[in-house]
């Protein structure tokens, strides 16, 4: 028994979707952990096939083909082991969509005739989800569509309705899917149709007229034919009565040329019922069907016309033709159109022709028209003259005025009706002109005599006219459009002859009236020279000024109305005019005289010969600068031709140096002049004729203006010379150049730099700085100032002088107390070499002086008293003297004792019984006083007191003694042993002991009082002053100064006021007027008033007029009548106050009201109401009053109510029912009237109105009613009286038009009418006005008929017009502008007439603008306008005004023909001709600039001009290279080169590259269009500067000069052509080796100059100097090198000697030595010979030099040394000898043989 035990296999890992598509997938996983047979692999749904794959490496890979798009699968795998199964790993994938299948089973049925609903089933294969539908459908029958409308529905529903479809239509309808992918392949097509409605209207009706009875009507199908057409109806009704003359059916089939559109046969080609489902077509066959076959044919009917024909109609007659169409449905929508018959040929002729109104040149007709009407007649009017046939002419009216005809001729006249078919039968009458005014003279012609006389020619006049009695013949000036002669030539002569003088005033205005005076006869030579003639007084000038111009014309004197005798019965005639102004442009005309007039003028123009001109007038200058001014004059005042320059000859004066300018303009600015220089100057103008002539009389002075001077004043010198003056003089500048008005000195010392001024060429340098070197240059002023010219620098030192300062810093330091030491340091200012100072030691408070001169800046001085204060003074002294002195320093000596006692003891006594003792210091204190002793005695007592103070109080005295006393003063050395002087003194005697009496005053004026008073009874010595004591009611007290005995007054003259006995008086003034005082008075002794006063008395001022106004003067109105005023008192009243009070009106015409109070308030009554019042106050006092005083006060008295009613000036009728009232004010209104309350009363109403204003309308109210009213006034404080007034109302105008206003009858030109009465006429209507309003132009004319009828007939109204018409009543008053119902009607078409306005206007070289108006009388719809020009008609629309032909001819003549057409016909021609401009040069190119610039090119850019009238031909570009020489292109000499280039090119922008330009070089380029006119304005310049570039040349004259055996030195120039910044390679190499080779850089702006001298001498170089620009690197490739210049440099001492030098005895002999050697290494030059130097060894002295003559031996030198001695040694040197000299040497040593 086995058992086999299976185990369940783990899941697959790692499961993954991979390459998910529409139609395959693929699975991937890794084999499980354990062991795995195979794998199960299921797919839900079961779609496609399954492939399963091992990877390799335990993967595995599933791939799933042939699955749906869009399906969602579930897909598992399943691990398989000895038949276990894992649990399954599961993925969910989604297929990805792709488009969907076509829908199936596609059907529709009709909903109604514009609807279809469509259905179908879902595609089998919808590939994803379906999310919509698309719907495409396009019309097949009637009209074929190329391309289908689309639709999309909303939602995946299999049906959708389309709407809005046209009915009896077939439609071509296919349907396909959408999802997410797109949109899927559309189900093949299916034909569904519309249900059938009635048919749209046919489409382009119109008529075409056979003949006058006979149209054709011509239309085509309906553009909306809504199903098969089966039939038509055609209606002709006749326009005015409405009758229908023709109304018949057509069956479509049996009129049209084409098959009709059968839209049902399309769709039963494929389905037989629409309301079913329909079977699917092939598509191709559904294609084939339905485009080719019927869509070929429904298109061709579709605009196949359809006609029929209509006669027996009426011709010149107006018809509507009506057609309809009809379906199975119905009629269709009536198509209309309106047609009038021609018109036929009239058939008699125009009836009673007359002629009226004839004049020479014109007679009017007028005639009847035919008698039977065959359309609408024009009349055409032939004339003929003596020479046949004239002109032609042509009106619709009954008459014509036919002009521009011959006078006194005979002609025949036909006239001819005309229609549009025709002219009809002639009416013709004779007229003969009468005689008229003759023709224009033939061939006129003037033949120039000389500068002042011509000969006029001319023939008869072709048309005479009648009898020619003579000719007048007028010479017109030209410039000032004045008849300067007037020549009468008859057949007969006339005693008479008239002359003209032709003034200023004449030539200014015209229209001025010639004046006669006797001939004068002008000289032959009148304009030859300058104008002698014009420059005696009596030459009258006047001026005719432009914008620009001044021209003058002297008074010229000619022959006018002059007679003279010719053949008038020649026909060649001919007439001499003198005394002409020469170079004058004369209009000379000529005319022809009749009995009845003068004829037409003939003018032509003729200029007389030039002269020399005279001399220019008002010649004056204008300083432009100091070197040039501005000249200018007007030309000259007989110029006699045209000046063809000036010449200005300008002289100066002092030199009389010559300038001459020539110009053509009347102001030139003359340059480089001196400045401030006069010249002459003299100006003469020039013609053909040659030069005016000059003299004194045309100079003219002109001087430059001041400028700086332009050299400094010269020659300063100085001459006496101070210590603080320096006396200065030069000479003025050589060149001032103006009044030098003032010089300025500077001169500047180490302090600064100062200035002074002087007016003439020397000053005097006051207030310098003594012993101070100065600097002093000078500079003269003119008033433009010193143009920077100063003086040479003169350096002058001022003298010396004392010192301006004293010794400085000055000290002391006491010795002893008699000896100081002072100290002190030199002055600031010694003005000079100090020789000594001196010092001045004066005591404080003394005359003692010391005086010491020392040299020293220490001095020590003995002697001084001690304990002394000295004033120290120092000065020092030049040799010029002592200088100022110091500042004083105080010195304090040493202390010791005194030396002098007190002095000057006073005594001052107290009181009775004691005393003051006061003195003063001793004078020699001699130190500082510690302590004063004072000793005093009398006879019974001795005392001693020390005092510290210079006083002392001695008290306890007895009264009356006599005391002694002394001082002593006390240092602290004590007191010296001094004391003062003793004083002896008394004690006094006391104060008084009672005040003075009896005090009383009197008043002296009102600010002053004069005081009394008696002595004190016990004085108690003697009285030295009284003092007076007052004070005022303020309590402030005021105390008169103490008055001595010879101040108070003695009483006199006071005899008549009671005094009390007083004795003794004093005036006090200043006092306040009017006011209290207390006063009191005391007495004093020497010791005082013992205080002691008198009785107190009361002190009154007296009065005085018031100072000053009352205050606060107002009033208040009490009543219209009354007032009460009120004021304050002034604010000085000086006494008791009473009140002047005036009260006048204002204008001062009523009585004045005066009255005196002494209240502050007043009440006034019995006053004017509301009246303007002045009230005038002024204070006094019983002194009187003051007028300056006088207060003044405006017021007006309250208003009140009118006093007087309204007084009514005007009453007048306005309307029938209305009245205006006027009024002025009541005379006493009392008040401002507010208003004014104006009460109507009558029999309808009573009303009350208030206003303003002082007029009042009264409106609506009753016809013929009498009305009361009443006007009163009204102020604010109530109503006034009334003015009362009875008046009546007027008649009016009807206030209802007539009613019912109707039409009856109307034709061509008039209308019947008929209305009711008005209803209310309000009168007698007297007549019925018409108002006739055209409507288009609203264009009102009123016609009036009888007031007694209600119809009438209305004429004169024009074809093809709208009117409005209503009818008004009228009264005398009018008609109320009321008027009736409007009815409206209009007459019917015609041809029109001419268009308006034609105008052709070139507004381009090739276009036309045309343009033109309506006709003025269109006479019915204009329909079109028809234009030719060339052969060419084009038909514009009848809106349309203006048309712009274009592509036209440049410079060629068009004409164009207009017609304007209504549906009646076309109407008469317009013609007008324009000329294309020619084609002129264009404007300047714009935008001109630089895109891009080169070294040798410059790539320009600009834009097309804004204007090119005409081909734009080319653009030529210049380019102007500036000389080397030149900064900038002011001058043509500045331009060395100019180089055209031309571009055609038509782009809007342009550019160009200019090339073969020169490097680093200015150019300016500027560019010019071209038309076949010619170049235009060219563009500004722009300017640049060519890059830099490669050099073009070497550099110049390259150079190289040796100049040491070491050194050259390289000089070259720069390059011919510079072509930018040029540096340089100086390139030094050696010829014969390569030892040396060096360059050197030399960059732009350096030196062209190198020196090297690192070189060997006697040394051959090669020098190469390369010029280059840019960058170094590329020098070598580009630059320019020079050739190669060879220099040596010079010779150098040889540097070794000859080489390999040996020496050889010659056989048998011993006094010569052979010597071979090599020459040396480093010859440094040329080697001239070679020396040989011997010297004996045992004589060094022995020493000679010897030349050798050397021969070469296999390029070694041998040579014999001669003159030697045998057994002799010697030292022998060969040395080389070049240029330089000769080189080292090398030593041998020989011993010669002995023989």
């Amino acid at each position: 028994f086995k058992m086999l035990v299976c185990k369940v296999p783990e899941r697959p890992q790692g499961l993954a979707v991979l390459h998910t598509s529409s139609h395959a997938f693929s699975l991937h996983w890794k084999a499980p952990i354990g062991y795995a047979e195979r794998y199960q692999v299921d797919l839900i749904p079961a779609h496609g096939f399954v492939t399963v794959l091992d990877l390799g490496g335990g993967e595995y890979q599933a791939d799933f083909s042939s699955t749906k798009p869009g399906t969602s699968y579930s897909v598992a795998v399943t691990s398989i082991s000895s038949g276990a199964f894992s649990s399954p790993v599961s993925r969910i994938v989604i297929m990805n969509e792709t488009v969907p299948g076509p829908p199936e089973s596609l059907s529709g049925e009709s909903i109604g005739s514009t609807a279809i609903l469509v259905s179908w089933s879902v595609p089998s294969n919808p590939n994803g989800k379906i999310l919509s539908y698309v719907i495409r459908y396009r019309e097949l029958c009637p009209w074929p569509q190329t391309n289908f409308i689309q639709v999309m529905t909303n939602t995946d529903s299999a049906e959708y309705l389309l709407n809005a479809l046209t009915p009896g239509t077939a439609y071509e309808i296919q349907v396909a899917a959408k999802n997410s992918a797109g949109i899927g392949k559309f189900l093949d097509p299916v034909v569904l149709q519309t249900a059938e409605t009635a048919p749209g209207p046919v489409v382009n009706l119109t008529t075409l007229i056979l003949n006058h009875t006979t149209i054709e009507l011509i239309w085509h199908l309906p553009q909306q034919p809504n199903g098969k057409i089966t039939k038509f109806k055609i209606v002709i009704t006749h326009i005015r009565s409405g009758n229908v003359v023709v109304k018949t059916e057509l069956q479509a089939e049996d009129i049209t040329y084409g098959k009709l559109p059968q839209c049902d046969d399309v769709a039963n080609s494929s389905l037989k019922s629409t309301s079913s489902p329909f079977t699917t077509l092939d598509s191709s066959s559904l294609s084939t069907s339905l485009s080719d076959s019927a869509a070929t044919e429904t298109t061709s009917i579709r605009f196949v016309p359809i006609s029929f024909i209509v006669d027996q109609l009426k011709p010149f007659t107006t018809y509507v033709c009506e057609v309809s169409a009809f379906t199975s449905d119905g009629e269709g929508r009536i198509a209309s159109h309106m047609v009038r018959t021609p018109e036929a040929v009239p058939e008699d002729p125009p009836q009673h022709l007359t002629v009226g109104n004839i004049t020479a040149t014109s007679f009017a007709l007028s005639w009847d028209p035919p008698t039977i009407i065959t359309g609408k007649f024009s009349y055409k009017i032939e004339l003929y003259g003596p020479s046949g046939h004239m002109m032609d002419n042509s009106t619709g009216d009954l008459k014509i005025m036919l002009t521009n005809i011959r006078p006194f001729t005979s002609y025949e006249v036909y006239v001819s009706a005309e229609t549009a078919a025709g002219a009809g039968p002639k009416s013709n009458i004779t007229v003969t002109t009468p005689t008229d005014v003759p023709g224009a003279v033939l061939n006129l012609k003037v033949t120039e005599l000389d500068a002042s006389s011509i000969k006029v020619d001319w023939k008869r006049p072709k048309y005479p006219n009648g009898i020619i009695t003579q000719y007048k013949l007028k010479v017109l000036h030209i410039i000032t459009g004045v008849t300067v002669q007037s020549i009468i030539l008859t057949g007969n002569a006339k005693a008479e002859n008239d002359s003209t003088i032709v003034d200023a005033g004449m030539l200014n205005a015209s229209s001025m009236p010639t004046t006669t005076e006797k001939e004068a006869e002008l000289p032959n030579d009148l304009y030859e020279g300058s104008g002698g003639l014009f420059t005696h007084s009596k030459a009258t000038h006047f001026d005719v000024r432009g914008k620009h111009t001044s021209v003058t014309y002297p008074m010229i004197i000619v022959n006018a109305s002059s007679y003279n005798v010719i053949d008038l019965s020649s026909e060649q005639l001919s007439y001499v005019v003198k005394h002409l102004m020469p170079d004058t442009e004369y209009a000379i005309s000529m005319s022809a005289f009749t009995l009845v007039g003068e004829g037409p003028l003939t003018s032509v123009t003729v200029r007389t010969h030039e002269q020399v001109p005279g001399s220019v007038q008002n010649a004056s200058y204008q300083n432009i600068t100091s070197t040039s001014i501005l000249l200018f004059w007007d030309p000259p005042a007989n110029p006699n031709g045209k000046i063809t320059h000036y010449t200005v000859y300008a002289m100066e004066v002092p030199t009389n140096e010559a300038i001459q300018i020539m110009t053509y303009n009347t102001n030139i600015i003359i340059p480089d002049l001196k400045k401030y220089t006069k010249y002459k100057v003299r100006i003469a103008a020039s013609t053909a004729a040659g030069e005016s002539s000059l003299s004194d009389r045309d100079d003219i002075f002109v001087q430059t203006l001041e400028d700086v001077p332009e050299s400094p004043p010269k020659n300063v010198m100085h001459g006496n010379i101070s210590a603080t003056q320096i006396n200065l003089k030069w000479l003025p500048p050589d060149k001032p150049n103006g009044i030098i008005i003032y010089y300025e000195v500077m001169f500047e010392n180490s302090l600064g730099l100062f200035f002074i001024n002087s007016s003439t060429s020397n000053v005097l340098l006051s207030n310098l700085k003594p012993y101070t070197l100065y600097n002093i240059s000078v500079r003269a002023y003119t008033r433009h100032g010193h143009g920077n010219q100063t003086s040479a620098v003169l350096s002058v030192q001022t003298n010396q002088d004392v010192p301006d300062s004293a010794p400085e810093n000055i000290t002391y330091r006491t010795i002893t107390s008699t000896e100081v030491e002072i100290t002190f340091l030199p002055p600031i200012t010694p003005n000079g070499v100090i020789l000594w100072y001196t010092i001045y030691l004066t005591m404080q408070n003394g005359t003692e002086q010391h005086i010491l001169n020392t040299t020293l800046l220490k001095q020590n001085i003995t002697g001084l008293k001690e304990y002394t204060r000295y004033i120290v003074v120092l000065s020092a002294s030049t040799r010029k003297g002592e200088g100022v002195q110091s500042q004083p320093v105080t010195i304090l000596t040493g202390e010791g004792a005194p030396s002098s006692p007190p002095h000057s003891l006073l005594l001052k006594q107290l009181s009775d019984v004691s005393v003051k003792l006061s003195w003063k210091p001793p004078v020699e204190p001699n130190g500082a006083i510690l302590f004063y002793t004072v000793y005093i005695w009398s006879a019974t007592m001795e005392n001693m007191i020390n005092a510290t103070e210079t006083f002392v109080i001695l008290d306890g005295l007895k009264n009356n003694y006599e005391y002694h006393a002394y001082v002593t003063a006390n240092t602290r050395f004590g007191d010296g042993g001094v004391k003062s002087a003793n004083i002896t003194f008394k004690t006094s005697e006391g104060s008084p002991s009672d005040p003075p009496g009896n005090i009383s005053y009197i008043n002296i004026s009102s600010s002053s009082i004069q005081v009394f008073w008696t002595q004190p009874s016990k004085p108690n010595g003697i009285i030295k002053y009284f003092t007076i004591y007052y004070a005022n009611s303020s309590g402030i007290f005021n105390q008169k100064s103490s008055l001595s005995l010879h101040e108070v007054e003695t009483i006199t003259g006071f005899d008549e006021y009671n005094l009390k006995n007083a004795s003794l008086s004093a005036p006090l003034n200043n006092l306040a007027k009017f006011s209290q005082y207390l006063l009191w008075i005391t007495a004093s002794t020497a010791l005082g008033d013992g205080n002691q006063s008198s009785e107190v008395i009361s002190v009154y001022t007296d009065e005085d007029v018031p100072e000053g106004p009352v205050h606060n003067l107002t009033y208040q109105n009490l009543s219209s009548m009354a007032i009460n005023v009120s004021w304050f008192p002034p604010s000085k009243p000086n006494g008791r106050v009473f009140y002047h009070v005036t009260l006048s009106s204002w204008d001062f015409q009523e009585n004045q009201l005066f009255f005196i109070t002494n209240e502050t308030n007043q009440l006034i009554e019995g006053l004017n109401k509301y009246t303007d019042y002045i009230l005038e106050v002024t204070p006094a006092t019983a002194k009187g009053l003051s007028n300056n005083t006088t207060s003044q006060l405006n017021i007006k008295t309250d208003e009140d109510i009118p006093e007087t009613p309204p007084v009514i000036t005007l009453l007048r009728n306005l309307t029938a029912t209305s009245v205006e009232l006027s009024w002025d004010p009541p005379q006493q209104p009392n008040g401002v009237i507010l208003s004014y309350n104006v009460e109507l009363s009558g029999p309808e109403r009573n009303q009350s109105y208030s206003t303003y204003n002082t007029s009042f309308i009264f409106s609506d109210l009753v016809l013929f009613t009498p009305y009361n009213v009443s006007v009163s006034a009204r102020t604010i404080k109530g109503v006034g009286p009334s003015a009362i007034l009875v008046f009546y109302t007027d008649e009016s105008e009807p206030s209802a038009p007539p009613q019912n206003l109707t039409l009856v009858n109307y034709t061509l030109d008039s209308v019947s009418l008929m209305w009711d009465p008005s209803p209310s006429p309000n009168g007698v209507v007297l007549l019925y006005g018409f108002r006739v309003v055209e409507y288009s132009s609203q264009y009102v004319v009123y016609q009036n008929v009888s007031g007694f009828h209600t119809e009438a007939v209305l004429f004169g109204f024009e074809p093809f017009k709208r009117y409005d018409i209503s009818v008004s009543a009228f009264t005398k008053c009018g008609n109320g502008n009321l008027f009736s119902n409007v009815i409206r009607f209009t007459s019917t078409e015609s041809v029109p007439e001419i268009v308006q306005n034609f105008l052709c206007i070139s507004n381009s070289w090739q276009s036309v603008l045309v343009q033109w108006d309506p006709p003025l009388r269109p006479n019915g719809i204009i329909t079109h306008y028809m234009v030719t020009v060339g052969g060419n008609t084009t038909e514009f629309a009848a809106g349309s005004h203006v048309q712009t032909f274009r592509e036209l001819q440049s410079n060629t003549t068009y004409m164009f023909h207009i017609k304007a057409a209504t549906s009646v016909g076309e109407g008469k021609e317009a013609i007008c001709t324009a000329d294309t401009l020619p084609e002129s040069a264009p404007s300047a190119p714009r935008n001109l600039e630089l895109v891009d610039i080169q070294s040798t090119n410059v790539t320009l850019r600009w834009t097309k001009p804004d204007d090119i009238p005409g081909y734009l031909q080319s653009y030529k570009i210049t380019a102007e290279l500036r000389s080397l020489s030149c900064p900038d292109w002011e001058s043509m000499e500045c331009i060395e080169r100019e180089q055209l280039q031309y571009l055609d090119d038509d782009d809007e922008f342009l550019e160009i590259t200019v090339y073969a330009l020169q490097k680093f070089r200015w150019y300016r380029f500027r560019v010019a269009a071209s038309t076949h006119a010619g170049y235009g304005s060219p563009s500004g310049w722009i300017s640049v500067q060519t890059l830099s570039g490669y050099p073009d040349a070497p550099p110049k004259n390259v150079t190289a000069i040796a100049k040491s055996n070491h050194s050259i030195e390289v000089i070259w120039k720069e390059p011919s052509v510079i072509t930018g910044p040029t540096s340089y390679l100086i390139d030094v190499t050696s010829v014969d080796s390569e030892d040396y080779n060096k360059t050197i850089v030399r960059t732009a702006g350096e030196n062209n100059t190198v020196e090297l001298s690192d070189l060997r001498p006697f040394t051959r170089y090669s020098v190469i100097v390369t010029a280059f620009t840019g960058d170094i690197k590329t020098a070598r490739v580009n630059g320019k090198p020079s050739t190669s210049v060879i220099v040596t440099t010079l010779e150098a001492l040889p540097k070794d000697p000859p080489k390999n030098v040996t020496l050889q005895m010659i056989p048998d002999d011993v006094t010569k030595v052979r010597v071979t050697f090599l020459p040396p290494s480093e010859p440094n030059g040329e080697i001239k010979f070679y020396q040989a130097v011997i010297h004996k060894e045992e004589d060094p002295n022995d020493l000679k030099v010897q030349n050798l003559t050397t021969t070469n031996v296999d390029q070694s030198i041998t040579a014999v040394i001669e003159g030697l001695k045998g057994g002799s040694t010697y030292n022998i040197s060969i040395l080389a000898v070049n240029g330089a000299g000769e080189g080292p040497g090398k030593q041998l040593k020989i011993t010669m043989d002995i023989k």
